[in-house]
């Protein structure tokens, strides 16, 4: 037990202490994909590959995954709200696997999300790390957060930490959530906080611990008047923008400390 604990505790601390080189000059953007749910009725699935093949042929841009690739229903009530899909289980798989085949030269950092969860509670395997091997990608990748550095060419680093979601949600700001982690103890000086799950996008500015940090909370590519369960639970369209990206401008960088922005 205590060597499983410590060898965890080796595997978090690589992750988290992850430095990603930028080898291109000029601007460089990270964009931050929100949740996709290709599989689902309510889903505008040609702008999710218009989008994909966007990001794919930008120099300089480089990829977020969020999570909940497919909405994966195979638990609970949820298995009679697939019998309305027109895409089968098979098809959604081919789906996710041929997006990341796609994007697998800019894609950076993967999160798995709770839809794609339900699959390794049930069965005990995580089918999207597979997935995402088969597809030629070699991202950072874990099922619920990541932090990472990006190093510029000017020796500039910054930290970027991913959630599927934050806890402390507010009717009143979509961002809440992810504000009140960089103003909480847990913060640790990111430049960019990023989380998807609640499908509301939003976005702040934080001052906090001597750092300005920019809190983003992704939409999704669900259309609220097409999607059967929006509709049903009256939620309200709030996609202020899509695939939000921050842009790092590496001449404006120059001696800013690692974690400033």
């Amino acid at each position: 037990a205590i060597e499983k604990h410590d060898c965890v505790a080796r595997h978090q601390r690589a992750k988290r202490n992850a430095t990603i080189p930028i080898k291109c000059h000029g601007p460089v953007g990270m964009a931050f994909v929100p949740d996709r749910h290709m599989d689902s009725p309510g889903t505008h699935l040609g702008q999710v590959f218009e989008h994909a093949e966007l990001m794919a042929s930008t120099d300089g841009l480089f990829i977020n995954d969020l999570g909940d690739s497919i909405d994966n229903f195979i638990v609970g009530k949820l298995e009679r709200a697939r019998r309305e899909h027109a895409v089968t289980v098979t098809e959604a798989w081919i789906l996710v696997e041929e997006y990341f085949r796609l994007v697998k030269d800019r894609l950076v950092a993967a999160i798995s999300g709770n839809h794609l969860d339900w699959t390794t509670a049930m069965g005990g395997v995580d089918v999207l790390h597979k997935v995402l091997r088969q597809a030629g990608c070699h991202s950072l990748y874990d099922a619920d957060e990541l932090m990472y550095s990006i190093k510029l060419p000017n020796e500039m680093q910054f930290k970027i930490s991913l959630r599927h979601f934050f806890t402390g949600n507010s009717m009143w700001n979509a961002a809440h959530a992810v504000a009140r982690y960089v103003q909480s103890a847990a913060y640790r000086d990111e430049t960019v906080v990023a989380a998807g799950h609640l499908h509301i996008a939003g976005y702040q500015i934080v001052e906090a611990h001597g750092m300005i940090c920019h809190a983003i909370q992704t939409g999704s590519y669900k259309d609220r008047d097409l999607d059967p369960y929006c509709r049903q639970r009256g939620f309200m369209r709030q996609h202020a923008f899509k695939v939000p990206m921050v842009v790092f401008f590496p001449e404006d960088c120059k001696g800013h400390k690692a974690g400033s922005s």
